[in-house]
């Protein structure tokens, strides 16, 4: 099991955006394999799919003005993760 601040420090690091939920999925799988599930806070047990809607919901990552997934400008990590 990988934290999902596996995916934003990855994001963060590589300056990564997605054009499409499925880009980001087929991503996270190839990064961390089809069968990993990610944890959180106050969630676990997600896969892929529920790791993006998670972040979404949490305001963690963003449809930008470019219309690409992206890490949110105001992200923070909890838990004393750097931002």
């Amino acid at each position: 099991m990988k934290h999902v601040h596996e995916i934003l420090i990855n994001m963060q690091s590589t300056n990564k955006e997605f054009e499409s939920k499925k880009e980001f999925i087929d991503y996270i799988d190839n990064l961390f394999g089809k069968d990993c599930k990610f944890q959180a806070c106050s969630s676990d047990n997600m896969d892929a799919n529920s790791a993006y809607e998670f972040l979404i919901k949490k305001g963690k990552i963003m449809i930008n003005d470019k219309n690409k997934i992206s890490l949110h400008p105001d992200m923070e990590m909890c838990n004393g993760h750097i931002n």
